[in-house]
């Protein structure tokens, strides 16, 4: 069960990463740049990074343990 939920945070968090990035950046590109779509962008970066450290560290862990075991 913990396997599952760490690549569900892996993949969850490597998307919406990488779509925050996107978001900031399309708000950065326009001609008077749109503070909201910055914010946004960053915001859902930093949600994104902390959600695919949380899994990497997660599924580490569970597979180390499942390696220790057998």
């Amino acid at each position: 069960m913990g396997a599952e939920v760490a690549r569900w945070l892996i993949a969850i968090g490597a998307v919406a990463a990488w779509t925050g990035i996107i978001v900031a950046g399309m708000g950065m590109s326009e001609l008077v740049p749109s503070a909201e779509l910055i914010q946004r962008g960053i915001l859902v970066s930093v949600a994104g990074f902390v959600a695919l450290i949380a899994g990497i560290v997660l599924y580490r862990g569970t597979i180390e343990a499942d390696e220790s075991s057998g």
